[in-house]
């Protein structure tokens, strides 16, 4: 669920040769992330609970996307914040990400709102992305009005919420319906025709397939 999120894809101009050639060699994905949008919650021990489990469950999460993507490090300059908007769903863009180049391939905000009369417990999805090259800034909204009853001692409901966390977080990675228009091969053409719609066991499933990059 991201679609409360405005979008934009940034044109950056790209030196493809200096790219590969610089001191640049796959790694471990890096992901950052800002709670400072929680500062708004009061000082209560309710709320301090909230806090410390939201953030566990990021970075619970941006671990295992840490271990399970490698990537070719994002280029200088690519993660300074260039937009029009100063807001990144309910965050507001610190001054400093826009003039600081972050050392970080995703940089998350995260978020929480109070909509008790909704059914979601969290969203996730990207605010700039950069064509060709993918997602640099989003944002995790947290429902504190469904969490506000989540009892964050019991194992149980804590994994939940790592799950949910998880699942909206491969929505920001660009894993969505909407976003597959922006996918590219190998030789960093469009790519949205390299999947298709096929019918397993009564289920419609999206299979990827892609025969340029074999």
């Amino acid at each position: 669920m991201n679609q409360k999120l405005d979008k934009e894809i940034v044109n950056f101009i790209i030196d493809k040769h200096e790219r590969h050639l610089q001191n640049t060699k796959p790694r471990n994905i890096k992901i950052t992330y800002d709670m400072a949008h929680f500062n708004y919650l009061p000082n209560t021990l309710e709320m301090q609970i909230f806090r410390r489990s939201c953030e566990k469950a990021i970075e619970i999460a941006s671990h295992f996307f840490s271990n399970l993507i490698t990537i070719v490090p994002k280029p200088k300059g690519s993660m300074k914040w260039d937009l029009r908007t100063n807001k990144c769903g309910e965050a507001t863009i610190p001054v400093a990400d826009k003039t600081t180049d972050k050392d970080s391939d995703l940089h998350l905000y995260i978020t929480f709102i109070d909509e008790p009369k909704q059914s979601y417990i969290a969203y996730a999805g990207w605010c700039r992305s950069l064509r060709i090259i993918g997602p640099t800034h989003g944002q995790v909204n947290f429902n504190l009005g469904i969490l506000r009853s989540y009892n964050f001692s019991n194992s149980l409901q804590f994994q939940d919420l790592v799950s949910i966390v998880i699942d909206e977080m491969i929505h920001f990675l660009g894993f969505s319906g909407s976003d597959i228009v922006n996918w590219v091969d190998c030789q960093q053409e469009a790519s949205c025709q390299s999947y298709c719609l096929t019918n397993c066991q009564s289920f419609q499933n999206h299979l990827l397939k892609n025969t340029k990059c074999s």
